[in-house]
């Protein structure tokens, strides 16, 4: 299902069906909740299922992006004048995640990976300098990072065309100029190294 070209269509299907709650019923508490925000125009549920559209069909990116926001209905909140709001859904879906995939008998390191895109990604929104970026970068690696980005775009796709979805990914400038930095230094270094050994 999750590799299929459009998965929103087979979990769709799953939950005409009423198949959604045994596959994973954790998702199935998406269907139909209300973000009450203007950020999303879509439930939970159909938020995930264009996020999940939006990836390219790669099985851990995809994972993530299925679960990324499972976690929203048990961290949802209202504020004084009803918006809600989803504090700390990141952290709380990458624990359901972590439950889901050893449930489905998924290796160690693969629901670790998995879940660490869940837990950063909302850092497009709280990671916005330098050393915050390294860090988050250190600790995924660059093929990880390189999905946490395209988990981003992805997210940020499937808010509402007129709710500032669409802001810029400052993580990601400052990602690409970091390795940029890195590669010329690796570069710098060879030259230095290779001009030493000609003397």
């Amino acid at each position: 299902m999750l590799l299929a070209e459009r998965p929103s269509e087979r979990f769709t299907l799953s939950v005409r069906e009423h198949r959604l709650h045994n596959l994973l019923p954790e998702l199935a508490a998406c269907v139909g909740f209300d973000q009450r925000t203007p950020r999303h125009h879509l439930d939970v549920f159909g938020h995930t299922m264009a996020v999940v559209d939006g990836t390219p069909p790669d099985i851990l990116l995809r994972w993530a992006a299925l679960l990324h926001d499972v976690g929203k209905p048990l961290c949802f909140s209202l504020d004084s004048k009803g918006i809600g709001h989803f504090y700390g859904h990141d952290a709380k879906s990458a624990e359901m995640a972590d439950f889901v995939l050893r449930r489905l008998g998924y290796p160690e390191e693969f629901a670790r990976r998995v879940c660490r895109l869940i837990y950063y990604h909302m850092t497009r929104i709280n990671f916005r300098t330098e050393r915050a970026v390294r860090k988050v970068s250190r600790k995924l690696g660059e093929e990880d990072t390189e999905r946490l980005l395209l988990l981003f775009k992805a997210d940020r796709g499937a808010h509402s065309p007129d709710g500032g979805g669409g802001e810029p990914v400052l993580f990601e400038t400052i990602y690409r100029r970091l390795l940029e930095e890195e590669k010329k230094e690796d570069t710098d270094g060879q030259r230095i190294e290779a001009a030493a050994r000609r003397t």
